[in-house]
């Protein structure tokens, strides 16, 4: 049974979709604090704040301040479009000298679904290249402009993202469009098939648009905006003609990705009553928990982020065995994480008298009471502040962590210190000698 809060902004949306107005609030039972949470949860403010600034009609009964708040975010929002863009075109300056790139996600739907940039806010630029080469070319290019890398994650189908001089917007640099990755034919098929938008732009045609983002919703449903991912996916699907449809089917099922995509198209055509062209196997464990992801806004507590963490447990479970209806196998990885938790400071302790840390040894230079660090290895580029600058100055020679504690009473408390050590150990700037 879906919320009154959310209900409201489906029918929202599927009018926003449609080219109408969103919906009038007749609802007085509106829980205005849950549909602000919800809107932020899934990145849906400045849509929404636009249409409700001039439509008033349509919007829900706010208060002053609510309302005020929703303004203002759809203004940053658009200010931000306005960096983006000019960042956009600088670095398309530099790559188009060698590559052609082709532009994912959020930047490519654009011209598409939404009227204005503002609608629709984005961390990041996705850029496809053809293969591992020209993407660490292209990061070459980058990183030689002045860009700078964020810490790597493993095993991924995109590198780092990387940060214009600015700070304010990432790239990430694709050569496929999952992780494991699509079969190379596939990709090829989908590159020799982009387009040339509206901008001049190479982006994906309108059924690889729809493929990639029907995939890309329903394999990342916790962390990223689930709600506005499946608008998307359902807006795209409308688009597509009798003749589209069709590729697009015979395309999903030639990349192996035809029940992945068809069960994203059937939870988009669930909640805006989108087109459902795609025969999906019957709705098992994997669409239940992605109902009740919808209703979830950001963890107030430690309990509320605990449950998220068990139920990003029990999607990527369901990523391998969406039809799985035992929970035991989930339940067990659940406990032996959270066994590797409650025992990790222990067994720190049994380590501790044998574990010694020292700093990396990269170039620094203090700027005030900070220091600038620079990876040469990987781009990066890292400032520290006051706190954990003491902790890497102490850290001069190889110590164990009591010794460094001790170095460091008196100048910095337990938890200031702990906390500093914790951090430079996950950026990889304190290390194990």
């Amino acid at each position: 049974m879906r919320s009154p809060e959310l209900v409201f902004l489906l029918q929202s949306l599927t009018n926003v979709m449609n080219g109408k107005d969103p919906a009038p609030s007749q609802n007085a039972t509106l829980d205005s604090e849950r549909l602000i949470a919800l809107l932020e949860e899934h990145q849906l403010t400045p849509l929404l704040a636009r249409h409700w600034c001039r439509n008033p009609a349509g919007r829900p009964t706010l208060r002053y301040e609510q309302q005020h708040e929703l303004e203002l975010a759809y203004f940053q929002s658009g200010r931000q479009a306005v960096l983006r863009q000019t960042v956009v075109e600088n670095a398309l300056h530099l790559l188009q000298k060698k590559l052609d790139p082709v532009f994912l996600k959020g930047f490519a739907i654009l011209p598409l679904l939404y009227r204005e940039a503002a609608e629709r806010p984005m961390r990041d630029v996705d850029l496809l290249l053809k293969s591992a080469a020209d993407q660490q070319r292209a990061r070459d290019v980058l990183l030689k402009a002045g860009f700078t890398a964020s810490l790597p994650e493993p095993e991924h189908h995109h590198l780092a993202p990387l940060h214009d001089p600015s700070g304010r917007i990432g790239f990430e640099l694709h050569h496929n469009l999952a992780t494991p990755p699509l079969p190379d034919s596939f990709l090829a098929t989908l590159l020799n098939r982009r387009i040339h938008d509206s901008r001049g732009l190479y982006t994906l045609d309108p059924v690889g648009l729809f493929l990639h983002h029907a995939l890309h919703a329903i394999m990342d449903p916790i962390d990223s905006p689930f709600l506005r991912d499946l608008f998307e996916v359902g807006a795209l699907a409308a688009r597509l003609t009798p003749e589209q449809q069709r590729e697009a089917d015979e395309l999903a099922r030639a990349g192996g990705i035809h029940t992945v995509v068809s069960r994203s198209l059937r939870l988009a055509h669930n909640c805006f009553g989108t087109p459902l062209f795609l025969d999906a196997p019957p709705p098992g464990p994997y669409e239940s928990w992605c109902e009740r992801r919808l209703e979830w806004t950001a963890p107030p507590n430690r309990a509320g982020r605990l449950m998220r963490h068990l139920a990003r447990e029990r999607f990527n479970r369901l990523c391998e065995h969406p039809d799985e209806r035992n929970p035991l196998p989930w339940l067990l990885t659940c406990g032996a994480g959270l066994g590797r938790r409650a025992l990790s400071p222990l067994a720190h302790l049994m380590n501790l008298p044998h574990r010694r840390y020292v700093r990396a040894p990269h170039a620094f230079m203090p700027i005030g009471p900070n220091t600038l660090i620079h990876d040469a290895s990987t781009g990066e580029v890292h400032m520290l502040n006051d706190i954990t600058t003491q902790v890497w100055q102490a850290a001069d020679v190889p110590q164990t962590r009591a010794e460094l504690m001790r170095r460091l009473a008196g100048r910095l408390s337990v938890t200031d210190a702990r906390a500093a050590l914790t951090a430079l150990r996950k950026a990889a700037l304190l290390l194990e000698s």
